[in-house]
């Protein structure tokens, strides 16, 4: 069995009245009975601005209707209006939360998006399920350490191989190198490829505008 991985991010330097920064995040998966699954996810940065749209494309159609469908979501959040809001675009829905709601869940967003589980950290969980689990593994410690045992055999058969290319290749604009990460073990064989650069300032600001509006709550 073998897993393809192709991760690409495009980085495009757009800055507008030279305040506004967008990467745009490509990634590619190549799944066995699943088909292609294809993640992107663009960030708008821009002074006490941020903004995060995220699209998922699945091949299989059987897959696909299993999930509800391609995705296309997201969440913005403005620090000006301290109000954060999530939409869906697909079916043209949103909701919106102001930064004291989130304070006063104790810096939690309360707004969940059904894409890889809730914005932010947020949303709370269910204390009593917690405990079940709790008490379900109590009674199975027998059974948990068979499957260590078993998890332990596999690992040990792991092997994991790196090649980090000599050249540069630009990317987006950025010159980047290429690694390669081949992974085999038990369940089969995992190719990812990465491409690197040490020129993170678009990076840097994104993150510090993301940064800066998440600690206002």
């Amino acid at each position: 069995m073998l897993n393809r991985f192709l991760i690409i991010i495009f980085i495009s330097s757009n800055i507008f009245s030279q305040t506004q920064v967008v990467i745009v995040e490509e990634m590619l998966m190549d799944v066995p009975f699943a088909g292609e699954i294809k993640y992107k996810t663009t960030k708008y940065a821009s002074d006490n601005l941020y903004k995060r749209d995220m699209e998922i494309e699945v091949g299989s159609f059987l897959v696909r209707m299993a999930m509800g469908g391609n995705k296309k979501l997201g969440e913005f959040i403005d620090g000006d209006s301290k109000i954060r809001t999530v939409y869906n675009l697909k079916d043209k829905e949103y909701a919106q939360e102001n930064f004291q709601t989130i304070i006063d869940n104790d810096g939690k967003p309360t707004l969940e998006i059904p894409f890889g589980g809730p914005m932010g950290g947020g949303g709370g969980g269910n204390s009593n399920n917690n405990d079940d689990d709790n008490e379900n593994e109590g009674e199975d410690n027998g059974e948990n350490d068979e499957e260590e045992d078993k998890e332990e055999d596999e690992q040990v058969n792991n092997e994991v191989k790196r090649v980090i290319e000599k050249g540069y290749e630009t990317i987006g604009g950025f010159s980047t190198k290429k690694v390669t990460t081949e992974m085999t073990g038990n369940r089969g064989r995992v190719i990812i490829e990465e491409w690197f650069t040490t020129d993170t300032l678009l990076f840097r600001y994104a993150m510090d505008v993301e940064s800066k509006l998440a600690s206002a709550y």
